[in-house]
């Protein structure tokens, strides 16, 4: 994954020289590098730039677009594999409420936040609250 995270950050910085920082690409690109530092068990840095992206995305696009919400999912998937249950279930909320808006029922990224919030939902009834 060291590799991966050479790659992924040098293609972040090309599409902020060529495009602009706020491009939606570059928030792509994040979305992208994030995905590395979850591997890596870097949530902080995950977090941080899931953050970024979808604050660009939601400049872009709006609120209910895919892509936000996507980055919404994001942010609630690292906190509810960390634990975070409280904090995971407004977003992954959230984003299931704007996905099923787009996607198809049985679409992989739907079911993953349907999976993660129902996990997140029991967590927090068996009292597991962090």
């Amino acid at each position: 994954t060291e590799r991966a995270e050479t790659y992924y950050n040098k293609a972040l910085d090309a599409y902020r020289k060529c495009m602009g920082k706020d491009h939606p690409e570059v928030a792509t690109s994040m979305g992208d590098l994030a995905n590395v530092y979850c591997d890596q068990g870097r949530f902080n840095e995950a977090i941080k730039l899931y953050e970024d992206a979808h604050k660009i995305h939601t400049d872009a696009y709006g609120k209910e677009h895919v892509d936000t919400a996507s980055d919404l999912a994001s942010l609630g998937l690292v906190h509810s594999v960390q634990g975070h249950h409280k904090q995971a279930l407004p977003l992954l909320r959230d984003a299931y409420k704007i996905m099923e808006q787009h996607l198809e029922e049985d679409h992989p990224n739907l079911l993953q936040v349907k999976q993660f919030m129902d996990k997140s939902e029991a967590s927090l009834k068996e009292g597991k609250k962090k």
